[in-house]
């Protein structure tokens, strides 16, 4: 578990000047709990994924493992894609709606087979509290997945060396362009919020979702506000993407990962 976000490592407590940030210890602990349960169920729906699955299905399965963990509530209901959908092309399963639904069943490629990439997402709600999940995963053996998946870290390193620097969303976004360009990758969310999707989370249970700042940043031209936020990344190579969502912490001087104990976060 990283350090206190809520204090400087090395500086004592009482010389603490506590950082402009609508968050207690409790409420970070909540969040970081929340977002142990939603890997930890997107990682249980996929390790039951097999050859012949719809993007669907895979939705299903996932929705089905969050109500049993007791989470009924999405902001973003679950949604699976596959193949080359992981990379940004096409439609992802799970739209909104009678229609979008039966659109996306209309387009839905070929069926989950071995080699197959795949990202399980949703954004789920609990106690008053918004987090996201982005699984990258493959069924089977495919060695495209395993150089992105191995590269991951990286951009997640990324990320948040340049949010402790203060970059605007546009520098940010920059920056994880270039780290794509020289690992000879594409980033599929180029031009949108700078390249890197990020949206606030309430400080509390109750608290509005706009409490700890706009919830996509009014300009590219400044930092994350501090706050709580939910960024998430994708990068993509020949039809293959991988991703992956977590909480921020943002103070007025720096920034931290909530939690560095996530299947992203881990050595492959």
């Amino acid at each position: 578990m990283p350090s206190s976000p809520l204090r400087s490592p090395g500086t004592a407590p009482d010389r603490v000047r506590r950082p402009a940030l609508p968050y207690e210890e409790s409420d970070l602990d909540r969040y970081r709990d929340l977002q142990q349960l939603a890997y930890g169920v997107a990682e249980r729906a996929a390790g039951r994924l097999r050859a012949g699955m719809r993007e669907s299905d895979a939705a299903e399965r996932l929705r089905q493992e969050l109500r049993a963990a007791g989470i009924g509530a999405f902001a973003r209901r679950p949604s699976a894609r596959f193949g080359r959908r992981t990379a940004g092309a096409g439609t992802p399963g799970g739209l909104p709606g009678m229609g979008g639904r039966l659109l996306a069943r209309l387009r839905e490629p070929e069926r989950l087979r071995d080699g197959t990439p795949y990202l399980l997402d949703c954004v789920l709600t609990a106690g008053g509290r918004t987090v996201g999940v982005a699984l990258a995963g493959r069924l089977g053996g495919n060695p495209v997945w395993d150089v992105l998946r191995a590269d991951l870290p990286a951009y997640r390193d990324l990320v948040l060396r340049e949010v402790r620097r203060g970059s605007p969303l546009h520098r940010l976004g920059r920056a994880v362009d270039a780290l794509a360009a020289r690992h000879g990758y594409d980033n599929p969310d180029r031009g949108l919020l700078g390249g890197v999707i990020a949206r606030s989370a309430p400080a509390r249970a109750g608290d509005p979702q706009r409490r700890t700042g706009p919830a996509r940043p009014a300009s590219h031209a400044h930092r994350l506000p501090p706050g709580l936020w939910a960024v998430s990344p994708r990068v993509a190579f020949r039809g293959v993407g991988v991703a992956f969502e977590e909480l921020l912490v943002v103070t007025e001087t720096s920034a931290c990962w909530l939690d560095d104990d996530l299947p992203h976060a881990r050595t492959p």
